[in-house]
């Protein structure tokens, strides 16, 4: 869990001076679209006894967790707590969350980009990083040949 908090933290960090820095003396506006909150996440039917409830008809058994993320790619997810999910409702029974957590083992079954989007977006600013330090060593050395050619 830790791992997962200092992944968030370094990429946050990441995106914020990207998104600072100014390209040339260019002033653009950037937005970045980030979430933050509770979130639920479906992992199947209820387990039995419960699938049986007239209380809980309807409903499926899941994870309420808190969760921050960019760009729709959970960078981290924490303080999940299996319940019993219809619509917008949900139900936290303690030998109800006993069941879900003994069948599903915190399967949160999110989705391709919400559990690994995190990656690509590390991915993409690794390359800008790179891509950043490329242009400024480009440029250096072309001031510092700029400066030879002078001295000559």
């Amino acid at each position: 869990m830790q791992k997962s908090l200092l992944v968030a933290l370094m990429t946050l960090a990441a995106v914020t001076v990207m998104m600072l820095v100014p390209n040339e003396a260019e002033a653009k506006r950037r937005i970045i679209f980030y979430q933050s909150g509770e979130d639920i996440f479906v992992s199947g039917p209820l387990p039995a006894p419960f699938d049986a409830d007239k209380k809980l008809t309807g409903a499926q058994a899941g994870y309420k967790c808190q969760v921050f993320g960019l760009f729709w790619a959970y960078m981290h997810t924490w303080n999940c707590q299996a319940v019993a999910v219809r619509g917008n409702q949900f139900f936290n029974d303690s030998k109800l969350t006993a069941a879900i957590d003994a069948k599903y083992d915190g399967d949160k079954n999110m989705g391709l980009w919400q559990q690994h989007g995190r990656w690509a977006l590390v991915g993409v600013l690794l390359v800008g990083l790179v891509g950043f330090i490329l242009k400024k060593s480009k440029r250096k050395r072309a001031a510092e040949s700029e400066a030879e050619a002078y001295a000559r």
